[in-house]
């Protein structure tokens, strides 16, 4: 199957993150995807991956606009299989096989922070805004998401449509484009659901009550906080 990867890396920080990320890539998935990066530093990335220039817009709206900034390409994205978006402060870290992650719908990956206690996690339950949900199941991560590319691209459609019609009413749903994409699931919930070991976060010590041996680290979500990152440049 034709498999893509989509990082999205603004800001000199990022950019250096996503150089990490994608020779992590190459090292541990056992095919061959496409890189895809919406970057502001092109020139630094080219080697990598095909780049995409885009402005940075800062936070929260780098990341509440994920999907608008996804969709710009949709002609190119849409010519794959498989279509996967990864944060680019992440490093994978042990093998992975398609089978692991491929499905017919989209596939998800349940919160670390949400897997044993409030499994439901934070949602948005302010009924004004469209990511407004207070029945979903299970809360997901937005860092490591994708699936089948049609249905990965009709959810990506919608969701930026729901973000669209929050902006126009001056809402910004509690946890931005993660808000949305967990209001999404809940109402189509996905075909594959990926375990904490693809969001594994750095230098865990058991503190969310799963066990690191029976969930082991496949994509790290790095700790920002160490290197003294203040601004939110992307996510």
């Amino acid at each position: 199957m034709k498999t893509a990867f989509v990082i999205i890396a603004t800001g000199t920080v990022y950019a250096q993150y996503a150089q990490r990320l994608v020779a992590s890539i190459r090292e541990h998935l056992w095919f061959d995807p496409s890189v895809f990066l919406f970057t502001d530093h092109v020139q630094a990335l080219q080697t990598v991956g095909k780049c995409f220039h885009t402005e940075p817009l800062g936070y929260p709206k780098q990341t509440l606009l994920r999907y608008h900034t996804i969709l710009s390409k949709e002609h190119i994205l849409e010519q794959y299989d498989q279509l996967f978006y990864v944060d680019s402060d992440m490093l994978f870290v042990d093998r992975v096989e398609l089978d692991d992650i491929a499905s017919d719908g989209i596939t998800a990956t349940l919160h670390p922070g949400f897997f044993v206690n409030n499994t439901r996690g934070t949602t948005e339950r302010r009924p004004a805004s469209t990511a407004f949900c207070d029945y979903n199941v299970s809360y997901y991560c937005g860092g490591f998401q994708g699936g089948d590319a049609k249905a990965y691209l009709k959810a990506a459609k919608g969701m930026s449509a729901r973000i669209d019609e929050d902006t126009k009413n001056k809402i910004t749903a509690i946890w931005n484009d993660e808000s949305h994409f967990n209001k999404w699931l809940a109402d189509t919930p996905p075909r594959k659901t990926l375990s904490p070991s693809f969001c594994f976060p750095e230098n865990y010590d058991g503190g969310y009550g799963w066990s690191a041996e029976k969930f082991p680290a496949k994509l790290i979500a790095l700790d920002k906080g160490k290197l003294g990152i203040k601004n939110k440049e992307s996510r």
